[in-house]
């Protein structure tokens, strides 16, 4: 297959493409571009308007679950230009019980700074194609011109990594193919781009909006991309991985939680005899949790990879990529 470039500055197509993309809906997945977030919430008419020496994204990270969106969020931390140290997933715009909040709890969320440093947040649940029309109708009420970096996955593989994270959260023990299988279920819908895509170029404008493949985030040019885009200046690419599932493999339920909370960098000053017993307490055993691990890795059943590869057909239309960039 041609190789295709990792990052599509939607602003890059024209008129016509995005108009016939526009022309239809049918992604395959069965979602349509409708709000299921509760419409009795409060519109944002309803807050202060936010004073102008007050911090707002200057850009929000849409990431689809699994796709390396905490990886890109921490290297970009990294960078002087960028304020670092705030909520990652405030989950502001898809949640009714933050939206309800208001503003004046949001920018607690955001990092802390100089007022010259940029501020951003991500969350995965903003490309949930359920909640993504919701998500952007408030987004651009409060930062309409925030800069929108939207991450994607090989859909199969990252249905894969999906489930691989529900199996160490001890929430799926289900086989890979049963669980797949389950009407509107959320691997396969989460797996599903195209909804999201059109609410985004529904209510923000082209130039607004970088799409990354997350096979490419590791390269230079990708990466000389999203600063770009962002309007900062270069700095070396961050090696750094985060929230790589094969380093919480083998993880109990407690012991996730303490390393998701940065807890097991402390615990490793403990005595020896203490890590030992902490290891005995925390670490998973057994042959269950190996086995439904290695269950990731088994066949899709054939609807779903046909499901997947329709949307990514009309994923690839939406986006003017002319090939397709993942196999099926």
């Amino acid at each position: 297959m041609k190789a295709l470039s990792v990052v599509h500055r939607v602003e890059d197509m024209d008129d016509r493409t995005v108009s016939s993309a526009f022309g239809r809906t049918d992604c395959g997945c069965g979602l349509r571009s409708q709000p299921v977030v509760n419409p009795e919430a409060p519109a944002l008419s309803a807050y202060e308007e936010l004073p102008p020496d007050r911090p707002v994204p200057d850009f929000v990270l849409l990431g689809a679950m699994k796709a390396g969106s905490t990886t890109l969020f921490r290297r970009l931390e990294q960078h002087p230009a960028i304020a670092a140290g705030g909520t990652k997933e405030p989950n502001f715009f898809s949640r009714d019980e933050n939206w309800s909040r208001g503003l004046d709890w949001y920018r607690t969320q955001l990092a802390s700074g100089p007022a010259e440093l940029l501020r951003g947040e991500a969350s995965v649940e903003y490309a949930d194609p359920r909640l993504a029309p919701t998500v952007m109708r408030r987004l651009v009420e409060v930062a309409p011109r925030a800069h929108i970096l939207l991450v994607l996955r090989h859909p199969v593989e990252r249905l894969r990594s999906h489930y691989r994270h529900e199996v160490q959260r001890s929430r799926e023990r289900r086989p890979l193919a049963e669980a797949v299988l389950e009407p509107d279920n959320a691997y396969v819908r989460r797996s599903c781009y195209a909804p999201t895509i059109e609410a985004v170029l529904a209510t923000v404008g082209a130039a607004q909006l970088l799409v990354l493949r997350s096979e490419q985030l590791d390269e230079e040019e990708t990466w000389v991309k999203v600063l770009g885009h962002l309007g900062v200046s270069h700095i070396a690419l961050p090696t750094t991985r985060y929230n790589v599932a094969a380093e919480k493999e083998g993880f109990t339920a407690a012991m996730l939680k303490l390393w998701e909370r940065g807890w097991i960098d402390r615990m490793k000053r403990l005595p020896k005899p203490a890590r030992k017993i902490g290891r005995r307490v925390l670490m998973r055993r057994g042959t269950g949790f190996d086995e439904r691990m290695a269950a990731s890795e088994a066949p899709v059943p054939e609807s779903v990879v046909e499901t997947l590869a329709l949307d990514a057909k009309r994923t690839t239309e939406l986006l003017g990529w002319g090939t397709c960039p993942w196999d099926f």
